[in-house]
């Protein structure tokens, strides 16, 4: 090997090293940002701060596997596993096609979060067969061989969910902003629309990147790290004085009695309820009221299902309309 070839492996090598601390530092973002989100999901309740929390765990987990493929880039040799049934490319392959999934069962399930509803039971069961399937192809493929059944399968799956992912969070992103229309609390409508302009900013972004800047094998890394960023861009400016609105609203609630009144709540459930108005964790409840986790949770499913509701922000809205303030 020439001086100049071994010049250039040396800096692909060097380059490849920068590229595995950029992800680990993406990574480490990424785990402080999802421990972050999933800590004000329990000062708030809000079921989509726990899904956003599930969405930045997979994109964290698709970072985590860009680290591993460098790895074994630089460090394993395919002839290593030659007399094996597998090799770590299927292992990564089958591990990203899960975390497809979850990117897009969580970027669904924070849609329809924001409005309250909830993934169809059957689509969670379709998910999951889809898994099944995975893990099935894998374990079957050394007795029918990679031509019969487990390639074809496996890539056609992975290749469903990624070409289609990305599809379905920008049609999901939309559909967020032509909804948030009827919204009529200005400042949720506010935290929904600026949520989905946050994230389309990516795709934005990645235009930039390809089509009009000069082209570097380091940026994509350093743009991982805004993607990283944007649920705290988010939590700061949009959900925080939306949130933060909703208390004063409870705080400043008169018509309590009527509300209570009106539903049939017991002295239990009253008490209960207003813990829950001022964002108390089940857990948080336990612990203020001296009684069991089962019980709080029986109670608030009373309170639920007097009130026709789901969710502790519909309670929250309810409580809010003008003949109760």
């Amino acid at each position: 090997m020439g001086v100049a070839a071994k010049y250039r492996a040396n800096i692909h090598s060097r380059m490849v090293h920068v590229k595995i601390f950029l992800a680990l530092l993406n990574l480490v973002v990424g785990v402080l940002v999802a421990s972050h989100v999933f800590q004000v999901y329990k000062k708030y309740t809000f079921s989509y701060l726990r899904s956003l929390t599930g969405y930045i765990i997979f994109f964290n987990l698709f970072i985590l596997f860009m680290i591993l493929d460098k790895y074994l880039e630089i460090n394993v040799n395919d002839d290593v596993f030659r007399k094996y049934s597998f090799k770590p490319d299927d292992i990564l392959l089958i591990l990203a096609i899960i975390v497809d999934i979850g990117f897009v069962y969580s970027v669904v399930q924070i849609g329809l979060r924001f409005f309250d509803n909830e993934i169809p039971v059957k689509a969670i069961k379709w998910l999951f067969s889809i898994f099944v399937l995975i893990i099935v192809s894998y374990m079957i493929r050394p007795f029918v061989g990679e031509d019969l059944l487990y390639s074809k399968v496996l890539y056609f799956i992975y290749n469903y969910f990624y070409d289609n992912f990305l599809i379905i969070e920008i049609i999901e992103l939309i559909a967020l902003i032509y909804f948030a229309k009827g919204i009529r609390n200005k400042k949720r409508k506010t935290m929904v629309v600026s949520f989905s302009y946050l994230y389309l900013s990516r795709y934005a972004i990645f235009l930039i990147i390809f089509f009009l800047l000069p082209i570097s094998e380091l940026l994509p890394f350093i743009v991982l790290l805004y993607f990283n960023l944007i649920p705290l861009i988010w939590l700061k400016y949009y959900f925080y004085p939306y949130a933060n609105s909703m208390q004063k609203l409870v705080e400043g609630t008169t018509g309590l009695n009527e509300f209570f009144e009106k539903f049939k709540l017991t002295k239990r459930e009253q008490e209960i309820a207003l813990l829950v108005l001022d964002g108390k964790s089940n857990k948080e409840i336990e612990v203020e009221l001296f009684i069991s986790f089962h019980t709080v949770k029986n109670h608030i499913s009373s309170i639920f299902r007097k009130c026709e509701i789901k969710t502790r922000h519909q309670l929250i809205h309810l409580l809010t309309q003008k003949k109760y303030l």
